[in-house]
């Protein structure tokens, strides 16, 4: 999935919790439990694809991975938390600061005012998605990756969005298949290093259908 389609999604997800509303607290936070897990694992999938910033990286690799397997929404939580409301301020006052910043052509703030009362956790939750949405269509085209790029396998998982655990077992599988082709061993590695080395043509069908797989549980899950 491109970004621009992970954005589109977002925003439907956005939607959804929007329609929430007036429904009973306890039956609206079990209604968007599952449109938070699905922008969990978009919001992760586009990171691997290189949206947001590094900061954003940092903070979804650091989650375990069983947490990621529990509750997926846990990157979008995390990420809302600790990178959205860097970057945004929240006011009830309208766009009007940030209409008066644009004009009066002082120097951009690092934090934009948006409108989103807290009061309202259904808008919030929805708004915060949408902002989401906004920051992953800002991403440039990435640049295409050389089929002779050596990469690890946390490299890989965090690129295609693939659980770290699944796509370990496959390579190791396929250095089982392949002797000394397509990967290497890093020789005087440093403690936490990784152990092996794949070239990225030799290993990519197997990172793609990964990820085919896993939208395809997804989707079966909805």
């Amino acid at each position: 999935m491109d970004l621009h389609a992970i954005s589109r999604e977002l925003r439907q997800y956005a939607e959804r919790i929007r329609t929430l509303q007036d429904l009973p607290p306890a039956e609206r936070a079990r209604r968007w439990s599952r449109p938070l897990d699905g922008a969990g694992e978009l919001l992760r999938e586009a990171i691997g694809q290189g949206a947001l910033d590094d900061d954003a990286r940092l903070i979804v690799d650091r989650i375990s991975a069983e947490d990621l397997a529990k509750k997926p929404k846990i990157v979008y939580l995390e990420l809302a938390n600790r990178w959205l409301s860097q970057r945004y301020v929240e006011t009830r006052t309208s766009h009007e600061l940030a209409d008066q910043a644009e004009s009066s052509g002082e120097p951009a703030q690092r934090r934009k005012y948006v409108h989103i009362d807290s009061s309202d956790r259904c808008r919030a939750l929805a708004k915060s998605l949408d902002l989401f949405a906004d920051e992953i269509t800002k991403t440039p085209s990435p640049e295409i990756s050389s089929p002779d790029e050596l990469v690890s396998v946390p490299q890989l998982a965090t690129r295609y969005a693939i659980p770290l655990t699944r796509l370990r077992g496959r390579l190791d599988t396929f250095r089982s298949n392949n002797v000394f082709v397509g990967w290497k061993e890093v020789e005087n590695r440093e403690a936490n290093a990784p152990k092996y080395l794949y070239r990225l043509g030799s290993v990519l069908h197997i990172c793609k259908a990964l990820q085919q797989k896993i939208c395809v549980e997804s989707e079966s899950k909805k």
